[in-house]
């Protein structure tokens, strides 16, 4: 499948499919759908509303079952011994990035296709999840029927990105993502920023001054617009440096 290819906030069927079946719906209400079961793994939302969600999947009547864990590993290890049809990952977890999950399930290989739940409407951060091997990326703010179309079109072997991103998204594949590119070094220091290290700590690892620590340190984030040690850590957990 061409990942860049896919028709934005609609269901995209699979290539044996014809052409007219893309715009008929992804799922059939009929008692032959519904005996059908979907496999769902559901990582790293957190507390009463990654309960809650879990309780509207399992209320589907296509939704055979829904295991529910708190971090990327875990999530890691209930794919690559699962199997499940659907893992919905969420885009930041405890000790991973949902990039860092999503590329090990597409480097492995394995049934299992990746939705990425986020919070952050950011055609960018959906560009980037798509690379990395998900088949979906969907806003947390959307409606459950939103969530329960896109599990059921990538299930069946299309793609789905939330509406709401869908013109962003081809306008950034139009135009070119207007975002700068960091050079490894500078990579360096910003994960070891995120990380919660001084300039001396980070001069040490690096083996370079606190002066050209500094250097790099304000040319990175005049390159990022960042203004803030806050916002650097979220920019880092964004693009997967960091977990």
């Amino acid at each position: 499948m061409e990942r860049d290819s896919l028709n934005l906030g609609v269901y995209r069927p699979p290539p044996a499919r014809s052409l007219s079946d893309s715009a008929q719906p992804a799922y059939d209400s009929s008692a032959e759908a519904c005996a059908a079961t979907i496999r769902v793994l559901l990582a790293g939302v957190q507390g009463m509303f990654r309960q809650g969600l879990a309780s509207l999947l399992e209320a589907e009547c296509d939704v055979g079952s829904v295991v529910q864990v708190g971090d990327g590993e875990s999530a890691w290890r209930a794919i690559r011994t699962g199997e499940p049809d659907v893992a919905i990952i969420d885009l930041v977890l405890p000790d991973a990035s949902g990039f860092e999950v999503v590329r090990r399930v597409d480097a492995a290989a394995l049934g299992t296709r990746c939705l990425m739940l986020a919070s952050h409407e950011d055609p960018v951060l959906a560009s980037q999840a798509l690379r990395a091997g998900a088949a979906g990326y969907v806003i947390k703010q959307g409606r459950f029927e939103e969530l329960m179309l896109a599990l059921r079109s990538i299930e069946a072997g299309g793609t789905f990105v939330s509406p709401s991103l869908a013109d962003k998204l081809r306008s950034l594949r139009r135009n070119g993502p207007h975002i700068p590119v960091l050079s490894p070094r500078e990579q360096d220091v910003v994960r070891l920023l995120a990380a919660g290290k001084s300039s001396k700590g980070i001069a040490r690892t690096l083996e370079i001054s606190p002066q050209t620590v500094d250097t790099h340190r304000r040319r990175l984030m005049r390159k990022l617009r960042l203004h803030s040690a806050t916002e650097v850590v979220r920019y880092a957990v964004q693009i997967g440096l960091i977990g």
